[in-house]
């Protein structure tokens, strides 16, 4: 009931429950229906890093980087501590080859969330792309001192990735 009376109360609550709409499509796999819904409730709340983070993750799942970029540049405009924005701005900037950003944007995630195994990840493969091995190793111990089972996948994939240099 709460859902509804949001869905037509305009203001923030409509754009929470738009919101919902996005989040429940990319669940079912439906990944347009996400997008239109997370852009309406965008365009209801333009103020809300929230909402931009959400779209740029969407459009991450879509493999439009420079969208997602720009997604995750304006939830940081907003909230510049929004650590999951740092990480997804970094797996962006990755993927459109621009690392050295890329870098100093997981870099910028793993200070904010020093517990996220997923960022000291994405910050060591970037590391060692970057030809900084020493700096992964240090990552991958760092890593190791909280989540040993990351650090052993993320040994094996720095392993398979020097096997492909």
């Amino acid at each position: 009931m709460a859902f509804w009376r949001g869905l037509h109360a305009g203001g923030r609550g409509q754009a929470r429950a738009l919101a919902s709409l996005a989040h429940l499509c990319a669940q079912q796999g439906s990944l347009g229906a996400a997008l239109r819904w997370q852009r309406r409730a965008l365009a209801v709340a333009p103020d809300t890093a929230a909402h931009h983070y959400n779209l740029g993750y969407l459009l991450e799942q879509r493999g439009d980087w420079h969208a997602a970029q720009q997604a995750f540049e304006a939830a940081l405009a907003l909230a510049p501590r929004l650590d999951q924005a740092w990480y997804g701005l970094g797996r962006a900037l990755a993927a459109q080859g621009r690392l050295e950003e890329a870098l100093a944007a997981q870099a910028e995630n793993t200070r904010l969330q020093p517990l996220s195994p997923y960022g000291w990840t994405e910050l060591a493969v970037l590391q060692w792309t970057l030809g900084q091995a020493e700096a992964a190793h240090r990552t991958v111990e760092h890593l190791a001192g909280f989540e040993p089972r990351a650090a052993l996948a993320l040994r094996q994939r720095l392993v398979a990735l020097e096997g492909r240099a």
